[in-house]
């Protein structure tokens, strides 16, 4: 029978899950470092999975700090243009994809 913990792993490997530790556990894909995540146990096998969701987080709060420099230069450029305006679309669609970013953001939490 399967069963499903929610698990730690240390920057040194170690998988500890309701408070104990499991050394036999076989951390896969990008938990090697500190994370939180979920503990597979299958018969006398024993998988770590990291979750990835807070790097997703801090990879979108980066992208959003991103576009908002980018909107900020892109205003700059729209207020000193001869003609005026050719900018703003584009500003306009920079403010979008910022709102949608973080929306996403706030659906990982």
């Amino acid at each position: 029978m399967s069963k499903i913990l929610n698990a730690t792993c240390s920057a040194a490997g170690v998988v500890m899950a309701e408070g104990q530790t499991v050394p036999a556990a076989v951390v896969l894909s990008e938990g090697k470092k500190a994370s939180n995540g979920v503990l597979l146990l299958e018969g006398d096998k024993a998988n770590y999975l990291t979750s990835n969701a807070a790097d997703i987080k801090a990879l979108i709060e980066s992208l959003v700090t991103i576009i908002n420099q980018i909107a900020t230069i892109a205003t700059g450029l729209d207020a000193v243009t001869v003609s005026p305006g050719g900018q703003t679309a584009a500003i306009t669609m920079l403010q979008t994809m910022k709102t949608q970013l973080e929306a996403t953001k706030e659906q990982l939490k």
